[in-house]
């Protein structure tokens, strides 16, 4: 957990548990924070609220213990859900349901007063959303050297590497990565253009001959010259990648983004940066974000948008440059779901396009908030269970799709 939490009001509410003046909201939240809750920090609230209470407690009983009965006496000792382990050793899922952020600093106090209307039903809206899986045909990595020459890679761990030779360059590829050479001697073609797509559940990093590296998310594919050494290169992305361009001089480096029907095709304009773009092709928007460099945003309007760093361009009904939020924008290249404070529609979407699955969901669930630091490594059956301790929600998992329906 971060521990970027108010822990001079999660102290308060341990006490006022053991005192028994906690109120039923209170009780809800501090329940969330002992679930998922992790690390010395849990530990030392729970100390502290007891010295403050002046509790004296032999060593032999265990502090979580009563705490817990405190808040859930109604509960016999061996239906806690091992509460304790859970604190002290559980990786962090962080699933705060229909209250925004719970347990960060700014929003702490306000949490419990949005508690009862975070939960009212949307009205007058068709009842049912579905969001489908990816129509790819392919289940790993699939590498076109040209119309007639495509190559499914085996992205598994234990493989051994793989070499390839194609029109002057050759192409290392080792688990989920490939890498270009080129070929002493040879003349690169400039017209000579390469494509990988990436299917759910992978990503591939890509590293060119000139030292730029291009991370790929999962349903996403890029086209790419094999002659980078130029004075213009121009690559084509839908989905979403990262990018770490190597600098040469005079030379201009140039994403194409596509667009749809609602949302307006772009290109970014680089000389030597990094910075991710997230462009898939059912998003309500196109975020290009800014780590490191200078980049700018041509076809958007009569003049240049220029980005700094820390900053991220969002494509959407309209144009905005807003701070970044780097954390959840780069989060997927560590195998990782970080998603702060949104709604159910943005989460069914990053988990259909992981799991590769439709997912159909009750519209009247769309004012839950939600904030997931999630390993994209565990089945997605772990996340549906946490989800579900939501007492509003319901789901259902048949063969063809995950079904989520309001209880209420």
């Amino acid at each position: 957990m971060s521990q970027n939490f108010d822990q001079n009001y999660l102290e308060e509410l341990i006490e006022k548990s053991l005192a028994g003046t906690i109120d039923p909201n209170e009780q809800k939240l501090l329940t969330l924070f002992l679930k998922y809750g992790k690390g010395p920090g849990v530990d030392r609230l729970v100390e502290r609220a007891f010295l403050q209470e002046k509790t004296n407690l032999p060593a032999s009983q265990d502090r979580f213990d009563i705490l817990w009965d405190k808040l859930h006496p109604v509960q016999p000792l061996h239906s806690k859900p091992q509460i304790v382990s859970i604190l002290r050793y559980a990786a962090a899922i962080l699933l705060f349901l229909s209250i925004p952020m719970l347990l960060f600093r700014t929003e702490m106090k306000q949490a419990l007063q949005l508690l009862p209307t975070q939960r009212q039903p949307v009205a007058n809206e068709a009842s049912i959303h579905v969001i489908p899986k990816s129509n790819s045909k392919y289940e790993d990595v699939l590498l076109t050297l040209s119309p007639d020459n495509a190559k499914t890679l085996n992205t598994d761990s234990n493989r051994e590497e793989l070499q390839l030779s194609h029109a002057g360059v050759e192409i290392t590829q080792k688990a989920h990565s490939i890498t270009y050479e080129k070929i002493a001697g040879a003349s690169l073609g400039a017209n000579i253009y390469h494509q990988v797509q990436v299917p759910a559940g992978k990503t591939l990093d890509v590293q060119m001959t000139d030292g730029t590296k291009i991370t790929l998310n999962a349903g996403s594919s890029l086209r790419y010259p094999i002659a980078m050494e130029r004075s213009e290169v121009r690559v084509s992305l839908q989905g979403e990648a990262y990018f770490d361009v190597a600098h040469l001089p005079n030379r201009r480096f140039i994403v194409a983004v596509s667009g749809n029907k609602l949302l307006k095709k772009h290109q970014i304009e680089v000389l030597g940066t990094q910075f991710n773009i997230k462009a898939n092709p059912n998003d309500p928007s196109i975020k290009t974000t800014l780590i490191q460099g200078k980049i700018q945003a041509r076809g958007l309007g009569k003049d240049l948008l220029v980005l700094q760093p820390n900053q991220e361009l969002t494509v959407d009904h309209g144009v905005a440059i807003r701070p970044a939020d780097l954390t959840s924008a780069t989060a997927w290249r560590n195998r990782t779901f970080y998603l702060k404070n949104v709604g159910l529609d943005e989460l069914c979407r990053e988990l259909s396009r992981w799991y590769n699955v439709e997912i159909a969901y009750d519209k009247s669930l769309e004012n839950l908030r939600f904030h997931i630091d999630f390993s994209r490594d565990k089945p997605l059956e772990e996340l549906l269970a946490i989800l579900a301790m939501d007492p509003q929600v319901s789901i259902v998992r048949t063969n063809s799709q995950i079904q989520i329906t309001n209880k209420n």
